[in-house]
């Protein structure tokens, strides 16, 4: 119950099923991650400063509203409850059960006081008949706050289901009749810690702390669950995430054909963008760094300024590809400092000259060859230390050229952080 009494403000009932709650103690409300405090606490209408789990309580909280509260909602200290959009559960249909119940039917989930009307995928079967057990996920309809081990109950608008216990809180969806993931969620039910915990590793990373708060489990038996995935190499940490070995070797191999694909589709790129190929391969920020060190490690991948390219990959270039650009660097090196701006390659081949550093593009249509631009840098640079500063006349002067290069080139000095523009006058950075 959720009620306002006067002068108190917000007071919450209900059973304490775990932990401990302190006078003062921070609190959150889930679902929907409100905070509060804790004003005040009875035990049997009886002031106490502590509760210990089994109690029915009454709590009085500060900083929260009673209209925003709902039968159902759960009070825990914060970061300790997810709320679920899905579970996995473990399913026993009463004998009494009136008709089969079909894979994808509609039904009602209540666990303690939450309700939700949901949607039933039965994993090893296609119906439920009287007194069957079965493997199953239920998709909400709203968010509540249980968790795993929780028990629950399953309607139809007019009839019990069933029950069971909750076995994994916001799971992947599954394959149906997929015997690996069955005898995963048997695992999970019935496995020992470490097996449980390696189980929901290789579907992927997961912090310490989150995870032994899924599990239920205190410090020195976690402890020892991961130790004994370390010690037979199944699992790794590196920090507080910890990491089987077999999403490693998964995310390693989706990264590599990742890159791979990219450059087969773009093969005038000397490497593949890294965030298009941690998107791509499905891997989160925080372990991309790790997947890649791996990967280099196993010579499965090279770092470069470009990007991510498998180890040892090289553009080639088809003859009619190679006469271009032979045509195009003789051109603008005999140009100097007047370059051709008509006859340029094709936009992937000027692209990888720039990327490889032959040739520089100034952005307006003016593309010097490489070294001709650094003879033209170190020239105005000198000039400007000399003189404090360096107009576009004294650089057209400079070089001999018109208007149109002398600015292109003085632009490119700009975005270089070389120079900065006040007016008409540069000075340099």
């Amino acid at each position: 119950r959720a009620f306002t009494i006067q002068g108190f403000g917000a007071v919450v009932t209900g059973t304490l099923v775990d932990g401990a709650f302190d006078v003062g103690q921070e609190v959150e409300v889930q679902p929907g991650g409100m905070r509060a405090r804790i004003r005040g606490l009875q035990r049997h209408r009886s002031k106490v400063t502590r509760l210990e789990p089994g109690t029915r309580a009454a709590v009085n909280l500060s900083g929260i509203r009673t209209e925003d509260l709902e039968r159902g909602m759960v009070l825990a200290l914060p970061g300790t409850i997810t709320p679920a959009y899905a579970v996995d559960i473990r399913l026993r249909a009463t004998n009494l059960l009136p008709h089969p119940v079909s894979h994808d039917a509609g039904i009602t989930f209540l666990s303690a006081t939450s309700e939700a009307e949901g949607k039933l995928r039965l994993l090893d079967r296609d119906e439920l008949l009287p007194g069957d057990e079965a493997w199953a996920q239920v998709v909400l309809g709203r968010e509540i706050a249980v968790t795993r081990g929780d028990h629950f109950v399953l309607r139809t608008p007019n009839d019990t289901i069933g029950g069971g216990r909750i076995v994994a809180v916001n799971p992947k969806r599954h394959r149906r009749n997929h015997e690996p993931t069955l005898e995963a969620l048997r695992r999970l039910l019935e496995g020992t810690p470490a097996e449980r915990l390696l189980d929901v590793l290789i579907a992927g990373p997961r912090g310490r702390a989150a995870l032994a708060r899924q599990f239920d489990l205190d410090d020195a038996t976690f402890a020892a669950a991961f130790g004994e995935l370390e010690a037979a190499g199944l699992a790794e940490s590196r920090g507080e995430r910890l990491y089987a070995s077999a999403w490693l070797a998964s995310a390693v191999g989706r990264a590599v054909a990742e890159a791979t694909e990219y450059l087969a589709a773009n093969p005038l790129r000397p490497a593949a963008p890294r965030e298009h190929v941690r998107t791509s391969a499905r891997i989160d920020a925080a372990d991309f760094d790790l997947v890649l060190a791996r990967a280099v490690a196993e010579s499965r991948l090279d770092e470069r300024p470009a990007g991510i390219a498998p180890a040892g990959y090289e553009i080639v270039l088809s003859e009619k590809q190679r006469a271009e650009v032979d045509r195009f660097l003789a051109a603008i090196t005999a140009g100097g400092y007047s370059p051709p701006t008509e006859n340029l390659p094709a936009p992937g081949l000027l692209a990888l000259l720039v990327a490889q550093e032959r040739v520089v593009d100034t952005g307006a249509g003016v593309i010097f060859e490489a070294g001709v631009f650094r003879e033209m840098q170190e020239r105005v640079v000198a000039f400007a230390q000399q003189n404090g500063q360096v107009t576009l006349a004294e650089t057209r002067d400079l070089f001999g050229n018109s208007r149109k290069y002398a600015q292109a080139f003085l632009e490119a000095l700009d975005n270089r952080k070389v120079t900065r523009r006040t007016g008409d006058l540069r000075t340099l950075r």
